[in-house]
């Protein structure tokens, strides 16, 4: 029971003073003490972690995503690295799978197929038409063409280009 006791609340101008002090001084200190564990993290995780840069001729294994048994290799491979890849912007936007396709039209300017594609995290309104070139990673066009029962374009054009030039004396 508390009744017989007294009430050491602060008045308006203490606890401005208090909200003050901890604002400057308190508040500052842990940001400061939070950013110094931050950077010690950051520098014992790269530390430890290997970062492997790949040359062009590298045998190298990938680690296989679809395991089967227990007993089935871990990896896949091994493989000769022949191009280096550049890094894809981290900013860039995911495509959730294609919807339709427009063929070229020279006449229009339109000089290679363009997809209809929905972005994921984006409403149907921001869908939008791109090219083939916007787009970095071709697996979604390839299972597009897949799952309408025929070659993609990309891949003919490729494959009449290789063997007219196989042809060739």
């Amino acid at each position: 029971n508390y009744m017989g006791t007294e009430s050491n609340l602060m008045n308006t101008e203490q606890l401005l003073e208090r909200m003050k002090y901890m604002t400057e001084v308190v508040f500052l200190a842990a940001d400061e003490r939070t950013q110094a564990t931050q950077q010690r993290m950051i520098s014992k995780f790269n530390a430890s972690v290997k970062h492997n840069e790949f040359s062009v001729g590298t045998i190298v294994m990938s680690l296989d995503p679809i395991q089967g048994g227990k007993l089935t290799p871990k990896y896949e491979g091994p493989f000769t690295v022949a191009v280096l890849a550049e890094a894809i912007d981290p900013n860039a936007y995911v495509v959730g799978k294609i919807l339709e396709h427009r063929p070229p039209k020279p006449d229009k300017g339109r000089i290679e197929y363009e997809y209809h594609v929905p972005w994921k995290g984006y409403g149907a309104k921001d869908d939008t038409w791109e090219p083939c070139s916007n787009l970095f990673v071709t697996e979604c066009i390839c299972d597009y063409w897949t799952k309408k029962g025929k070659l993609s374009p990309h891949l003919v054009t490729t494959m009449t280009v290789a063997t007219s030039q196989e042809r060739s004396p």
